[in-house]
């Protein structure tokens, strides 16, 4: 994607893009990602959501019970996900090894990255172990973030942090966005 020509183009396109992601999937959406979307119902299109805690066969579900349906815009559903998953690793998209020439070719490895939306991800690693020496790591999720500062605590290239507002609109550093 091309970089905007000035901050505010910016900081807009970044409010409609994370506006855009906020969309409320159904229960049965949540399991993982790779599972087809379901039928919704009425009720559930209505934010009345399922009583049995949605998710279904092991999935993390995003329901928590009493009908309140959580999307993958709330901190809330993140932290429970990742809770119920321990802190196991999940590359959304694919392995960098086979994202790697992509990129290189966009963000050598002398670029700072800003990871959004990092998870629990083993990208970042696999880009350091590659040579990469400034990797910003945000989520919205503290459960999550808690866990890659545990984790990452001894390899200084890495940060982790939470609540990406404040990275994307009120820092003064300069980002390669992936």
């Amino acid at each position: 994607m091309p970089m905007p020509s000035s901050s505010s183009s910016f900081s807009s396109t970044i409010r409609r893009l994370l506006t855009s992601l906020a969309l409320s999937p159904s229960p049965a959406a949540a399991m993982s990602p790779s599972s087809p979307e379901p039928e919704t119902s009425e009720a559930e299109e209505e934010g009345m959501g399922r009583s049995d805690g949605g998710g279904g066969e092991g999935g993390g579900g995003g329901g928590g019970g009493g009908g309140r349906v959580l999307s993958y815009g709330e901190a809330e559903y993140w932290d429970a996900r990742y809770v119920e998953e321990g802190g196991a690793p999940y590359d959304w998209y694919q392995r960098y090894a086979a994202l790697r020439p992509f990129v290189r070719r966009f963000a050598p490895p002398e670029s700072r990255i800003l990871m959004i939306g990092c998870g629990s991800a083993l990208m970042s690693e696999d880009m350091v172990d590659d040579g990469y020496t400034e990797i910003m790591n945000i989520d919205i999720s503290s459960v999550v973030i808690e866990i890659m500062r545990k984790k990452h605590f001894n390899i200084p290239q890495l940060q982790c942090i939470l609540n990406c507002f404040s990275v994307l609109f009120l820092s003064p550093l300069k980002f390669t966005i992936h």
